[in-house]
């Protein structure tokens, strides 16, 4: 379900004065998918709502998802048990506290439970989408041919009504796999926020942002129960959550109530006391033990970095030439990297770092790898095996932790070795006779500029050398980050 940019009612032979006063139709439009009562084969509906209301908020949205169930349960005679509702994650429509609300009363309001799951937020991504473009262009093209005029949401609706619903004559047996239905609504019929206070002063659910699958709680009466990724395995479609097929990289359901939220509101009350209390103890002590330091050529969060990474990049009486390279997690922890605003202070971060070698692994150690894609065409003496890998952003990262440990675990470390290799050797990447050494004669003669080319930042400036750089140096200062 999604939103559509409002249509403009603009209609040929119009007088002059109406062009300050063109109205708007509101576009809403639902794709649902259900299994024929019939036959038992899959079928889709596209529910398309016309209204004259300007407000575009959760409650336009509660009003239009209640009559398109009102439509498939009496209209189309369909049973149902559960309904998925996916859309993107505008706040004011589909995630926020008002949103959740309505989730944690669907089973009052319509007789059974509903859930959300979230896509981003942009255009021209899904089904809904494509009924819009469909609508549209068959409404403009009909006002520039002289065969309509639409002047209003009314006329756009009963226009759609009589040319694009499917299928116009019904058939015999009832049996039909793709239907378009309209809707008209008014702005009258939309319950005003003061009927929903219920649901307005609703408590908000804590990292709603960040959630992206919220249903329905079977262990409060008014719940919610949350979860970071959304996960469609055979186990989580037949709601058999706990067996996971993707449980390494999918968390379970958590329970979001009333009683929850104020137990942890409570506790991270205390705890701040707590912590609040022991900083006033000990702040006299620390004072006392905080040494006078000179000036140095770091920047202070440069210093800082390096100076909580001491223990990990260094070796001194303290350390063995056999201590292990840090976990990631508690490098960033540390903000040997990420704090570094300029790539200058990154480069005099990593300088002096020492970076233990790679452990060294065995071709009989691959064989442990769990195969799962056995389409992919290898020669038949090839030692290589095909694998998943996750995709969340870090599989470059991920493939490397996978040659080098045998797991994807470790990826921030070849995230960090990443960065560490770019910000020491940039006069070498950024060297055109370097970078072409080992390539055919006909390959790029340029080949930082090229790449250059490819950037995210580039914005169609002349590439001289020093923007080359710069693009190189915001490159390796965005691939810090998980994700990029």
């Amino acid at each position: 379900m999604d939103y559509s940019e409002n249509y403009q009612c603009l209609y040929q032979d119009v007088a002059q004065s109406a062009h300050w006063s063109h109205d708007q139709a509101t576009l809403f439009s639902i794709v649902a998918y259900s299994i024929c009562p019939a036959c038992k084969e899959k079928m889709h509906e596209s529910l398309v709502f016309v209204s004259d209301e300007k407000q575009y908020d959760s409650h336009a949205v509660h009003h239009y998802v209640t009559l398109a169930n009102q439509h498939l349960l009496e209209t189309r005679g369909l049973t149902i048990e559960r309904e998925i509702h996916f859309s993107d994650g505008a706040s004011s429509q589909f995630k926020s506290k008002t949103p959740f609300a309505d989730v944690a009363h669907s089973v009052d309001d319509y007789g059974f439970p509903c859930e959300k799951h979230f896509f981003g937020s942009r255009h021209g991504k899904g089904p809904c989408d494509g009924e819009f473009g469909v609508v549209k262009r068959s409404v403009s093209m009909a006002v520039l041919s002289r065969r309509a005029v639409v002047r209003n949401a009314q006329e756009f609706y009963e226009h759609c009504s009589s040319e694009l619903t499917k299928p116009k004559v019904e058939p015999e047996n009832s049996c039909c796999h793709s239907r378009r239905t309209f809707f008209y609504v008014q702005e009258s019929e939309i319950p005003p926020k003061r009927s929903r206070s219920d649901r307005i002063n609703a408590e908000p659910v804590s990292q709603t942002r960040k959630q992206h699958a919220i249903k329905p709680s079977t262990e409060i009466k008014v719940g919610l129960s949350k979860r970071l990724l959304s996960c469609f395995c055979r186990f989580c479609v037949s709601e058999q959550g706990n067996q996971c097929f993707n449980v390494t990289h999918v968390d379970g359901w958590q329970s979001e109530g009333r009683e929850n939220r104020k137990g942890s509101k409570a506790k991270k009350k205390s705890s701040k006391v707590k912590e609040c209390s022991k900083s006033k103890q000990e702040s006299p002590k620390v004072k006392k033990q905080t040494p006078k330091v000179k000036k140095e050529l770091f920047s202070p969060k440069v210093k800082r970095a390096s100076e909580a990474h001491a223990t990990v990049g260094t070796v001194g009486k303290d350390h063995t030439e056999n201590e292990t390279v840090g976990d990631p997690e508690s490098v960033n922890g540390d903000n040997l990297i990420l704090e570094c605003s300029k790539f200058s202070d990154l480069t005099k971060a990593v300088k002096n770092l020492v970076i233990e070698e790679l452990p060294k692994v065995s071709a009989k150690t691959f064989l442990i790898l769990d195969v799962q894609s056995t389409d992919i065409p290898l020669k038949p003496d090839s030692q290589l095996f095909p694998c998943t890998i996750y995709g969340d952003g870090n599989c470059l990262p991920r493939s490397a932790s996978l040659l080098v440990y045998c797991s994807e675990e470790n990826h921030k470390e070849m995230r960090k070795r990443m960065v560490i290799e770019l910000a020491r050797n940039e006069a070498y990447y950024l060297d055109k006779t370097f970078m072409k050494k080992g390539k055919q004669d006909n390959a790029q003669d340029d080949v930082p500029k090229a790449c250059a080319h490819l950037s995210s930042f580039y914005m169609g400036q002349q590439l001289t050398k020093s923007v080359v750089k710069s693009l190189y140096e915001k490159e390796v200062l965005e691939i810090r980050k998980s994700g990029a």
